[in-house]
């Protein structure tokens, strides 16, 4: 049995980002938390797998879902 991951310090912070805006673009939560777009691109990934994160429709009109994870 798998013991439930938590986030970490970083993946909390893109989770509240997520929660407060659910259309908030990778290169909004870039300049907010002073990343590069790809390392949000790799914790948002992250965030998928964990469980945290669904990314609910398109490209242009989608938006970011939080699960219990």
């Amino acid at each position: 049995q798998k013991s439930p991951q938590k986030p970490t310090a970083l993946e909390q912070k893109i989770l509240q980002k997520v929660q407060k805006t659910s259309k908030i673009t990778r290169k909004e939560l870039a300049l907010q938390l002073a990343l590069s777009e790809e390392t949000i691109k790799e914790y948002l990934d992250r965030l998928r797998k964990k469980g945290f994160l669904i990314r609910r429709g398109g490209r242009k009109a989608g938006y970011w879902e939080i699960t219990e994870g």
